[in-house]
């Protein structure tokens, strides 16, 4: 066990450094992750700090967040007993096993992202692949300049390869990229809109994510349009959603273990891999919000009821317009997965 952290200390607890929750017994001293990492990083770094005020922080009642003050945190730290025990083994070199797991998960899952969206950016196909030949093939990657009026295409394209370049995921029913490509999809194209700083979504080629004619049809009722590519935005905006946030979201979104209709032998893969990347984004949370990563978590999850809603609504107004327009022609994967 690592000497540095006792994971034994009751949750009711708080930081003797900065009052906040504690999650176990650091360095000797009852204490939160954070206060544990600051602690070790300024004692290995051998790094000196000088207190703006009089050296005293903690004890100033004009100050509202005396943590901020490195100076008078260390000494916090040395005055409460943190002691740091050179003889620790390998994993307190390493702050704790579980935040080098998540930080190495989460730079996995940021490549593999970057990815997705130089596919989406700097790719396209000639190809009019459905679904099944997209599963069948999944080394088979667009190669032609991007088409701006394909983008709804390409952009489930390159969601539907960023998920099959998982091992978990190759083997998985036909079922479950059915149901969840064009919500993830979905919800991709809100991230991109938030780290782009705008307030509408458009495609990546700075257009409508709409078809002319589908703009067209529904002239007389722009509003439902505008709302899915500018509400949830709204919210995300709200919530300051982060990229390591949205990696994890996208992936426990993914895991559905209750889609309808696929087996129990992929249900449990499911419930596995969702377990794995749900436990990843908690300990995010009490990393980044400290005692608000529940409260943080429920806003999180409650993004998928947001996501469903305005995905299916899109999915309703492409279908209405199919129905009314059968001469236009979508591209079989569009249609595929929009279920027209």
């Amino acid at each position: 066990m690592d000497v540095g952290s006792d994971l034994e200390s009751p949750t009711n607890q708080f930081c003797k450094v900065c009052d906040r929750k504690a999650y176990g017994r650091h360095y000797g001293v009852i204490s939160c992750d954070a206060c544990k990492m600051f602690f070790r990083r300024v004692y290995l770094g051998n790094m000196l700090y000088s207190c703006r005020r009089l050296g005293n922080c903690f004890n100033t009642p004009s100050i509202s967040r005396p943590w901020k003050c490195q100076s008078c945190r260390y000494k916090r730290c040395i005055d409460n007993g943190m002691e740091f025990v050179a003889s620790s083994p390998p994993v307190t070199e390493v702050i704790d096993t579980k935040f080098k797991k998540l930080e190495k998960m989460l730079g996995e899952l940021r490549l593999k992202d970057i990815d997705r969206q130089a596919k989406l950016s700097s790719f396209y196909s000639l190809d009019d692949p459905c679904l099944e030949d997209v599963l069948k093939d999944p080394m088979a990657a667009p190669n032609h300049v991007v088409d701006p009026h394909e983008w709804a295409f390409l952009a489930l394209f390159s969601h539907m390869k960023y998920f099959m370049d998982f091992k978990f995921v190759q083997n998985l029913s036909k079922i479950i990229f059915q149901f969840s490509t064009l919500k993830l999809t979905y919800f991709c194209g809100l991230m991109r809109t938030l780290n782009e700083k705008r307030m509408k979504m458009l495609n990546p080629g700075g257009q409508e994510i709409y078809p002319d004619d589908l703009i067209v049809h529904y002239r007389s009722t722009p509003y439902s349009l505008a709302r899915i590519c500018s509400e949830p935005v709204d919210r995300m905006i709200e919530w300051r959603i982060t990229n390591e946030e949205f990696y994890l979201l996208n992936l426990i979104f993914f895991c559905n273990p209750a889609i309808p209709g696929i087996s129990n032998t992929t249900q449990m893969s499911l419930t596995r891999k969702r377990n794995k990347y749900s436990g990843a984004l908690f300990h995010y949370c009490q990393i980044k919000y400290q005692q608000s990563a529940p409260s943080r978590l429920a806003d999180l999850y409650s993004l998928y009821g947001i996501i469903t809603t305005n995905a299916q609504q899109m999915e309703n107004l492409f279908y209405m317009f199919n129905f009314n327009t059968p001469e236009f022609k979508f591209r079989n994967l569009v249609t595929d997965l929009f279920h027209l």
